[in-house]
């Protein structure tokens, strides 16, 4: 759902298409509405009036567990039971998803994996691996970790990093995280560094 704008800048109070969904579902009138987004992100979905002209799919990640039962998020309070019984069919990411939203809702859910596009992403040959470890940890030796994801507290680096210095002690390991190591909503990832003894 493209959010609203004025004067070419985003609408704050527009978050996940909140103002906009009611214009786009009149002009539209979808028999089916998917959303792909977190429990938070399709709260105003159900609060359309015109809620009962199609089907809600709600594709959902989840990345970490446990789920509360209530979310606050830009003052407001997610009840999120509530979210994950409202769409008419709930889809998780893995099978991990779906354990995790089944202990808050006795629902079906179904589970449909992340496509993968087979003709690009393949396994790598043994010399394009080392080439690849090379390209991006100077070395081709010991183990290569790598992380996207933005750096804010539900992401929890502070447990991946230690989870680095554990294997450390046992064999050679290096890490890349894709993301900002001072991103304002996240933890200060070089301190962490620093404290767990991680540089190079």
């Amino acid at each position: 759902i493209p959010t609203a704008k004025k004067s070419g800048s985003l609408i704050p109070e527009d978050a996940y298409g909140s103002i906009s969904l009611d214009y786009i579902l009149a002009d539209k009138k979808p028999d089916i509405l998917l959303t792909i987004g977190d429990y938070w992100m399709i709260n105003h979905v159900q609060k359309s009036k015109y809620r009962e002209n199609f089907k809600h799919l709600a594709y959902m990640p989840c990345d970490g567990t446990p789920w509360p039962k209530t979310h606050k998020i830009n003052n407001a309070v997610i009840d999120v039971v509530e979210a994950l019984k409202a769409p008419d069919v709930l889809i998780a990411y893995t099978e991990f998803g779906k354990g995790v939203m089944k202990s808050l809702v006795d629902r079906e859910i179904k589970v449909i994996p992340h496509g993968i596009n087979t003709k690009i992403f393949k396994p790598l040959s043994e010399e394009e691996r080392k080439q690849c470890r090379m390209e991006f940890f100077n070395s081709a030796e010991g183990l290569k970790l790598g992380i996207v994801a933005r750096n804010v507290p539900r992401k929890n680096y502070p447990a991946i990093f230690n989870a680095v210095k554990l294997i450390k002690e046992q064999m050679p390991v290096e890490l890349i995280a894709h993301c900002d190591p001072q991103d304002p909503m996240g933890w200060p990832l070089m301190d962490l560094v620093n404290e767990l003894g991680l540089q190079k």
